[in-house]
Parts: C-alpha cells; structure tokens; sequence
C-alpha cells in the first residue's frame, strides 16, 4: 500500500501556482495578484491561495510587491548551477543512507511507483515534471530528511520554472515548433532511466553506486536545462535503436520491480519502441514489437489518449500504417510472429545491453 503523504490544501494550492509559472500563465517579473490566481485556477478568491502563495514568497519563487500583490522571481543562470549544487550535497547523502540500509526495497517502494507513474504521464511536461520531482522528494522521506524533503521541493520546482521559461524562449512549446513526440518519449525515457539506475544501486545496497548515479543524474538534469537542440526533425536510424533499447530497458525494470502501478508503464515503454521504429520506416519490426503480448502488458489496455495528447502514434494509427506499408498479410504475419516471442527473446532481438546507456 503507497505511504504517499497526501497534500494539505494550501500544498495543493502551491503546486496549481507552480504549475501556472511553469505553463507561463504567469509571466517572469509580471505583478499579479490572488484575484488573478484564482480565476486561472477556475475558483474564487480564498484563504487557501493567500497561504499558498505565501509558502511561495518565503521560498523565494514570487516576491511581494506592495499594494500590487506578487510577481514571480524566476532563478538566475548562476542560481540554477546553486541549486543543482546543493541537491548534489544533499540528495547523495540521502541515496547513500538509503543503499545502506539492510532492506531497502520497502523503503524505496513508493519512489518507485513515483518513477512508473512519471513515465506515464511523459506526454504532459507539466505533469512529468511533478511526478519526476516528487520522486525526489519521495527519496528524501524514505531516508527520514523530512526537512530536507521540504527544500528539495523548492529547490525541482525552482529548476521546473526555469525550465518552462527556456523551452518557452527557444519556441519549444509554440505551435510552429511544438515539442515533438520524439524528443518527448526519450527525454522522459532518460529521465526515468537515471532514476532507475538510482534505484537499482539502493536496492543493490551500495552507496558509492547510488551516489555516482544521483550525481550523473544530475549532471544530465544541467544538462537538459541547457541544451535546446533535439526537439524537431526526423531521428536517424541508429539513434533510434539506441533510444528503443533504452525504452525495453526501462520495461523490464518495471517488471522486474514486480509494481502493479509498473505494468502500464512497461507496455508503454514497448509500444512507444515500436512507434519509434515506424518512424525511421522499419515498419517489420514495429510490427513485431507491436504484437508482442508485453503492448498489452497486465492484461491492461494502453490508453490511447497517453499518446494522442503528445502527437505520438497511437497504437491503432501504428497498426493502420503498417497495414498500407506491409500489406494486410504482412502485418498479420508480422503480428503473429511478435506473439509467438517470449519477452527473453524479445528482448534480445530490441533491446541487447551494448546498446543501453547505463
């Protein structure tokens, strides 16, 4: 059973504002008030968004402006590499502590629904980027760091805006230049990549291990804060397999971690392989992919809006292309041919270990 604080109602109220400041509702430096807050929220006007704003202002995220109300004070450049710093300090003593306990599977085991639930969300960045925080947070919990908990909350949300306002600069999230559906599928993928590795050398009990993995995961936090390129244009073959062996990578992690909340997120993990290689026109092998009984993983259907709402493939589409590319015979046998794999198999013909980045 997950142990999952729930939130207070004046949290809730802080993490819809973060939410805003990520979205851009509300702008950097801009003055704005808990009138205005509260029709973005849909609601009226209430105590609850005056304590959550004032969680905000004494985080730093918002400044008060007098007789005007607030405005959102974005991190500097420099704050960012601060910020990043000090989690550093701070989240590798956490896993350290953590890789030492003598059982640390129960400990971790809400992180690890967290990082399952992440990566089914990976379509919303908003949401995807509250899920891989929390997961954050959850670690710190596990290790007994509630106060800790509390700054590193501050501290993704800080780096969550930020980064809302660089995708917004560089014309990620305009209709000209949306973020595209590969660029989100093997973010998301590394992301939840690196916090498995995490994971997996808690579970391994050794600290120097999950403290080399934290302190990687963050060097590819900075990383991803800074670099724009990778958001448009049609990936390359390699790179495809590259990203593809990475996704089968993350499905068997999440089977292995025998998770319920895991089974949707390991036959999304697959079916977003195939997808991939639809892309880059091997339309055999994202047939055979795609009939693998693993698409369909826990008998639970795949959500097909998880897909539409990124511009993926949905599955359905995938299946409709493939069927004009192979013919209805090809794609049957295709099909048919992917059915009849074990996941053993399966895995070694997608996902073989020289090609996952670990």
């Amino acid at each position: 059973m997950a142990t999952i604080q729930p939130l207070s109602s004046r949290e809730r109220v802080r993490g819809d504002i973060v939410d805003l400041a990520v979205a851009g509702e509300i702008k950097p430096g801009a003055s704005t008030s808990e009138t205005k807050i509260a029709q973005m929220l849909g609601g009226n006007r209430s105590p609850t968004i005056r304590e959550g704003l004032a969680l905000l202002v004494s985080e730093g995220m918002f400044e008060q402006v007098p007789q005007v109300g607030v405005k959102l004070r974005p991190p500097s450049a420099e704050e960012v590499e601060k910020i990043l710093a000090m989690r550093s300090r701070l989240e590798g003593l956490i896993v350290e502590d953590l890789a030492a306990e003598e059982d640390p599977e129960p400990v971790i085991a809400d992180a690890a629904r967290v990082n399952a639930e992440a990566f089914k969300v990976f379509a919303d960045p908003i949401a995807f980027g509250r899920e891989t925080a929390l997961f954050h947070r959850e670690l710190a919990r596990a290790a007994g760091y509630e106060s800790g908990a509390l700054s590193i909350r501050t501290w993704t949300d800080r780096l969550r805006v930020y980064e809302g306002i660089r995708r917004r600069e560089s014309g990620q999230t305009s209709e000209e230049r949306p973020l595209s559906w590969v660029f989100q599928t093997t973010r998301a993928a590394e992301v939840v990549n690196e916090h498995s590795t995490i994971l997996a050398a808690i579970r391994s009990r050794d600290p120097a291990a999950a403290g080399k993995a934290l302190a990687e995961h963050l060097e590819g936090t900075r990383q991803r804060l800074t670099h724009d390129g990778g958001t448009s244009g049609t990936p390359k073959p390699a790179q495809v397999e590259e990203e593809a062996a990475l996704l089968f990578s993350r499905a068997d992690d999440f089977i292995e971690s025998g998770i319920p909340e895991a089974a949707e997120a390991a036959g999304l993990a697959v079916t977003m392989a195939a997808g991939l290689y639809l892309e880059v026109g091997k339309h055999e092998d994202a047939a055979l992919i795609l009939g693998n009984p693993i698409c369909r993983f826990g008998r639970a259907p795949i959500d097909e809006g998880v897909f539409a709402k990124s511009g993926f493939p949905t599955p359905s589409t995938m299946k409709e292309t493939l069927q004009i590319k192979l013919g209805r015979k090809g794609l049957a046998h295709a099909l048919d041919e992917g059915n009849r794999l074990d996941v053993s198999a399966l895995w070694s013909r997608f996902g073989t270990a020289e090609r996952i980045r670990r």
